[in-house]
């Protein structure tokens, strides 16, 4: 909603374009589909950096420099580029404040990308799915605003044994970051539970509700470990390699660590499917 695409964009600009939307009541969503020149500017990093860490954006007034505001702001971002993009500026601060995710494409993938761009030129776009997607979230904005026959959502129930459950599942994961880089990612525990929240109210059709307050299930859980999981790995990854290498071998490195897990999860598949249809390896 609102989307504020931009390749490039300075400082000022992205300031006042955030603060115009925010005083107008509108939502923001950054879009940066190159972010070299984000990454490049550490002015911008630290505005990016202050809207995902605190949902504000600070507005020093002309009369006294010293004298600043910090205005709530209803902004997410989103983020692409290349693994060359990844540096050292960003390893300390905006990584942490970002769910990471990387896209290795196999030679066969490859292949069917090309094929299905050939095979789909000058037939004309489908719009059935984007479009229901984007009734479906409508949906959900109203319901959060108020003009809908269900409530909207105030509150979450989380079981306490789901808390338990992923303290005993994130320590190991985070411990291995702080001990080795001295980088506390407390932000991960906090995405833990965007993510479980998210997926439960992405969900709230099928999902118990009592005066505002919907209630969590294992389902959501279970996404949260899978997503957090391989959010955190692949940081842990770029970060050693960052450490070891700089941003040199930064793609050919990823895409090794990719391509390993893709084949690892390949072969869990493969001896679940196995095991359910009773086959013994010898």
């Amino acid at each position: 909603y609102g989307a504020l695409q931009t390749k490039s964009i300075t400082p000022s600009a992205l300031y006042s374009k955030i603060l115009e939307r925010t005083e107008q009541g509108e939502k923001t969503s950054v879009i940066v589909d190159d972010v070299d020149q984000i990454f490049s500017d550490p002015i911008l990093i630290k505005i990016i950096e202050g809207i995902l860490e605190e949902g504000t954006i600070s507005r020093t007034t002309k009369n006294n420099m010293q004298d600043e505001t910090r205005i709530p702001v209803n902004v997410c971002g989103w983020f692409s580029g290349v693994p060359e993009d990844l540096t050292d500026k960003i390893k300390s601060g905006l990584l942490s404040r970002c769910l990471t995710l990387t896209l290795v494409y196999t030679n066969e993938q490859h292949k069917q990308i090309i094929n299905h761009v050939s095979n789909n030129m000058g037939k004309g776009g489908n719009l059935d799915n984007e479009g229901s997607i984007r009734e479906f979230y409508q949906e959900l904005l109203s319901i959060q605003e108020g003009t809908h026959k269900i409530q909207p959502i105030t509150s979450y129930n989380i079981p306490e044994e789901f808390k338990k459950e992923i303290n005993d599942f994130l320590n190991p994961l985070l411990s291995h970051i702080f001990n080795k880089y001295n980088l506390s990612f407390i932000r991960s525990v906090e995405d833990f539970y965007r993510i479980m929240c998210a997926s439960c109210f992405l969900n709230l059709f099928s999902r118990k509700i009592e005066n505002g307050n919907i209630f969590l299930e294992r389902e959501d859980l279970e996404l949260a470990k899978r997503l957090i999981h391989r959010d955190i790995s692949t940081k842990a990854v770029i970060l050693s390699i960052l450490d070891r290498y700089g941003s040199s071998k930064i793609s050919q490195m990823l895409k090794a660590y990719e391509e390993k897990r893709e084949a690892k999860i390949k072969q869990q598949k493969q001896a679940q499917e196995n095991k359910d249809k009773g086959v013994i390896r010898i």
